[in-house]
């Protein structure tokens, strides 16, 4: 029974149309998600528990529900070490988070979530097959914090509170001396200084 569920909601999940008592049956994540739910929730044990917990967080990245699709990648992650998609998941849970975060004039705590996700990611799968990918996350996701931080000096400098812009891009230098926003950093630093 539980097989057969799984079954149906990767049906589901695929976009294949499908067959269930004589009626035809549209693909819809909606229902893959509803499907693959009852698998883990009847079988959290069971040989498709962790997959199923997976698809559903998939099904949720796919509709952009991405605070669901993080709880069932932690979930996966948590009740299922030893899951032969566990890197799979750690992945997903990064880029949910990646995608949850915002442009750089705004709050980076998403961005700061999702750069720590993807590099715990790569600290216990660093010869994973995405790891290559995670790393280019980091750097964008590091560069975005530089930006952020950047931007944030530019406006204390419009208000007359060059004290509070240095602090700002001297963290830049340091914090993030691989980024464009180091070098930006640092002018703006040799500018303020000759005033």
């Amino acid at each position: 029974v539980i097989e057969r569920e799984y079954k149906i909601a990767d049906a589901f999940f695929s976009g294949k149309k499908i067959k269930i008592i004589g009626k035809w049956q549209v693909p819809a994540k909606d229902k893959a998600i509803e499907i693959f739910k009852a698998v883990f929730n009847n079988a959290p044990y069971g040989k498709y528990a962790d997959l199923a917990k997976f698809k559903a967080g998939l099904s949720y990245k796919d509709i952009q529900d991405y605070d669901s699709a993080i709880l069932m990648f932690k979930d996966l992650i948590d009740r299922y070490p030893n899951s032969s998609v566990i890197d799979k998941a750690r992945f997903q849970l990064a880029e949910c988070s990646k995608l949850l975060s915002v442009k750089p004039e705004y709050d980076q705590t998403p961005t700061n979530l999702a750069r720590k996700e993807f590099e715990d990611f790569l600290k216990k799968h660093p010869d994973s097959e995405m790891a290559p990918d995670a790393r280019q996350v980091v750097d964008k996701l590091k560069s975005r914090e530089a930006e952020n931080a950047y931007e944030t000096g530019k406006f204390y400098e419009a208000r007359k509170a060059p004290e509070s812009a240095v602090i700002y891009y001297e963290d830049i230098v340091q914090n993030y001396p691989d980024t464009e926003w180091a070098k930006k950093a640092q002018e703006r630093l040799d500018e303020l200084e000759k005033k």
